[in-house]
């Protein structure tokens, strides 16, 4: 379990940093997403996880593909 929680944090701080690079506030993500800010900020801090379609979703709203996220 040790080991996810570590992906966990990887991939929400790469959501994070993503969101900051393009200037978009987590009240903003979370609106376009239609969720409230504290499921962005449990997502960014690794205590939520994400399935694939919402990961997908959250990126599209980033501009960003699933693939550009983990390969680039």
């Amino acid at each position: 379990m040790k080991g996810v929680v570590f992906i966990l944090l990887d991939i929400g701080k790469m959501i994070k940093d993503l969101r900051m690079n393009k200037g978009i506030s987590q009240e903003k993500l979370a609106e376009m997403l239609g969720i409230n800010k504290a499921s962005i900020a449990n997502y960014e801090t690794g205590r939520r996880t994400l399935t694939i379609d919402k990961l997908e979703e959250l990126l599209k709203c980033l501009d960003t593909t699933i693939t550009d996220f983990f390969f680039k």
